[in-house]
């Protein structure tokens, strides 16, 4: 039959002496090392946990049974480490468009860190939201169309850039 490599057990106890991160950190080496399919190592997984983390994962449903990318997700966000506002706040004030990324897709990772922010403390004013994508934008064309108009929303600003067909964020 052969080596079978153990996977470390995960029960999300509070007197549970590995964390996710180090469980997810020794399940994602071990996939790496020996080449393993994501069904596979979601398989693995599912049997070495117990506890609460096994009844978060079986009451995710989709596909967190049968998938380690799932499955890992819903075991951080369950029981991964809780990240602060003052986190969250400086993500927010330190958004730039990156490379490559287009302008709507900048703009729908503004609105994750907002999300993130009405999860842990105040949702930004739409000044504040404004003041962001102008400043990550790294078209100025696009920026400054944005900066002197009010808005709404941050899917109005969307809404805008999209119909401006400004997609790649560098041109104007």
């Amino acid at each position: 039959m052969g080596y079978q490599p153990k996977i470390p057990s995960f029960s999300g106890e509070a007197g549970d002496l590995v964390m996710v991160e180090s469980f997810v950190s020794t399940v994602e080496g071990r996939l790496r090392v020996f080449g393993w399919d994501d069904d596979v190592v979601a398989m693995m997984v599912l049997d070495n946990l117990t506890g609460r983390a096994r009844t978060a994962v079986e009451g995710a449903g989709g596909k967190a049974r049968t998938s380690w990318v799932a499955m890992k997700a819903v075991l951080q966000r369950r029981f991964g480490i809780k990240r602060p506002a003052t986190h969250w706040w400086s993500k927010f004030g330190s958004l730039q468009q990156a490379g490559r990324e287009t302008a709507a897709a900048f703009l729908t990772r503004v609105g994750l860190v907002i999300n993130q922010l009405a999860r842990h403390t105040d949702r930004p004013d739409m000044d504040q939201v404004r003041d962001a994508v102008f400043k990550g934008l790294r078209s100025p064309e696009i920026a400054m169309a944005v900066k002197v108009r009010e808005w709404a929303s941050l899917e109005d600003i969307q809404d805008f850039v999209d119909d401006l067909g400004f997609r790649d964020g560098s041109s104007a």
